[in-house]
């Protein structure tokens, strides 16, 4: 089956826009030794924050968590996230959601669908006091719910995330929420059998787009 997670993607099943400038660098990272170089750097850096609350280390924290997940170590990534969204918790909101809908694909890629679930169907209801500035992270919630249904392989709950998210990004101008959730669509008309030029355009047009929109960051 055609992975959604690209390698080109090493860790996280999410779109460019949503890492963090660390965790970003780790996108042109492919090799272990890279891996540990990236790993050590950002635990220098991790040393010098002295501040908890500080930028530089949540960022830096979050940096973590992808190297974790490129080596596989799953049960460390979910730590530090929950590290990440502990220093939003009870002040902002919408951090906090941000970080627990990572936790919930990581909770997928551990095989914990049920706790993913449970993570992920807690978001809708703590957003319903934001606004239209909150949108990007109901896209994150959307694409986040599709990919641990597919994971999952519950293909009738994650086809619909997907048309859910595509529809809310063009609402919002979002293209790369939009290239992936295209891909994921292609995805299940491969499951189902579906070889044919839809299934291949699905697939082939979000990672056209995918690739397009990353040139830009």
């Amino acid at each position: 089956m055609v992975q959604l997670w690209p390698s080109a993607h090493v860790g996280w099943p999410v779109p460019n826009g949503t890492l963090s400038c660390s965790a970003g660098r780790l996108r042109q990272v492919n090799s272990l030794k890279g891996l540990v170089q990236v790993k050590t750097h950002l635990e220098d850096l991790l040393r010098q924050c002295t501040n908890t609350k500080d930028f530089t280390r949540r960022n830096t924290l979050r940096g973590l968590a992808e190297v974790a997940i490129c080596k596989g170590r799953l049960s460390e990534a979910m730590n530090i996230l929950q590290t990440v969204a502990e220093m939003f918790e009870g002040h902002n909101l919408k951090e906090f959601l941000w970080y627990t809908a990572l936790k919930a694909l990581v909770a997928s890629k551990q095989g914990d669908y049920a706790l993913s679930r449970e993570l992920i169907t807690m978001a809708p209801g703590l957003l319903q006091s934001f606004a239209l500035r909150t949108a990007h992270v109901f896209l994150l919630i959307s694409y986040s719910s599709a990919c641990i249904e597919l994971a999952a392989d519950a293909y009738d709950r994650a086809q619909s995330h997907f048309i859910a998210t595509i529809e809310g990004s063009d609402i919002q101008g979002q293209l790369t929420f939009k290239a992936y959730s295209k891909r994921g669509l292609g995805e299940i008309a491969f499951v189902h059998g579906d070889f044919t030029f839809r299934g291949w355009t699905l697939f082939l047009e979000g990672q056209d787009s995918d690739e397009m929109n990353a040139g830009y960051k």
